[in-house]
């Protein structure tokens, strides 16, 4: 991005988009150091004027003809729509978004087209489970569900579905799951993909969990009564 004004200005970088929450972000360095993170993995150049350059708000400060380099990352956790297509709700279909640079009194400066094209999801395994419905579910996924590597600390667990909560359990080497079950004979699913640190560089496994609800009978026994049977 470059100033094509005769003064100093104060650009800001706005994204638009139609989700919720945004799948494409402008990469900073201003809390976590994620321009940095890149850079030293040769993803991007260092800007000129320092990390600190762009704020977390998306606003940076460039003399008349500055240029600084960029760094965008667009990641989603939703299936996505492939040749086949899909039914399910909220899935990620082709779509553009729109990127402009804004000058201090919002006129456009510069505008770039993202066209996003989605492929169907890869998936490892797929683990079925079975649980009383209505019920909060407590799943451990089986260690093979990452057969090449062992859980250290830094790697991150999202799930695609905001039903479900990971965890990485360390001490045991298990991904562990909470969710709340439907109402039988309906089913829970998400996607669980396991990254090699906080900010998801490298996939190192894909899996589908799919959770089904099932109708259960519980009755109270008094047992143990004097000179009484009880066969259970």
């Amino acid at each position: 991005m470059s100033n094509p004004l005769p003064q100093e200005e104060v650009l800001s970088i706005v994204v638009s988009g139609d989700e919720a929450v945004p799948e494409l972000k402008l990469v900073h360095n201003e809390t976590d150091q994620e321009w940095q993170f890149w850079h030293s993995e040769g993803k991007c150049q260092k800007p000129p004027g320092g990390w600190d350059s762009v704020s977390g708000k998306g606003d940076m400060l460039l003399k008349s003809g500055q240029q600084c380099p960029l760094l965008f990352k667009y990641i989603s956790f939703r299936e996505g729509v492939g040749e086949t297509g899909s039914l399910v709700e909220g899935a990620l279909r082709p779509k553009k978004l729109k990127i402009t640079v804004l000058s201090r009194d919002n006129m456009p400066i510069q505008t770039m087209e993202l066209r996003i094209k989605p492929k169907e999801q890869f998936c490892d395994q797929v683990f079925r489970f079975y649980e009383p419905q209505s019920s909060q579910a407590f799943i451990r996924l089986p260690k093979g569900f990452v057969p090449f590597f062992t859980l250290t600390k830094g790697m991150t667990v999202v799930c695609s579905s905001k039903e479900f909560v990971p965890e990485l359990n360390f001490e045991t080497g298990e991904v562990c799951l909470v969710a709340h079950s439907e109402r039988a004979p309906r089913k829970t699913e998400t996607f669980v993909f396991l990254y090699s640190d906080r900010f998801q560089s490298s996939l190192l496994a894909c899996c589908k969990v799919e959770v089904y609800a099932m109708q259960c009978m519980r009755l109270k026994l008094q047992t143990g009564a004097p000179e009484t049977i009880v066969q259970l």
